[in-house]
């Protein structure tokens, strides 16, 4: 039971910390597209971005305590 939820607690801060990296990635592209003016879509997008970062570090932490109660329960 512990080494499938440390499993899972590990998968789970895989796909946290890949979306780290998607945010990081596409904050950069939209940071890159000077010739769009449109501020109205650049805080769209920038919107879009913070509520994605959210979501990584709520998964992050999700697989961080799924990782701490497997290693106590062993």
């Amino acid at each position: 039971m512990s080494l499938i939820l440390v499993c899972f607690g590990v998968f789970v801060c895989f796909f946290g910390l890949t979306g780290f990296a998607v945010v990081i990635y596409f904050g950069f592209q939209a940071r890159e597209q000077t010739k769009i003016n449109d501020k109205n879509g650049k805080k769209a997008t920038f919107e879009q971005l913070i509520l994605v970062n959210y979501l990584a570090i709520c998964l992050s932490a999700f697989g961080l305590i799924a990782i701490i109660i497997g290693m106590l329960l062993s």
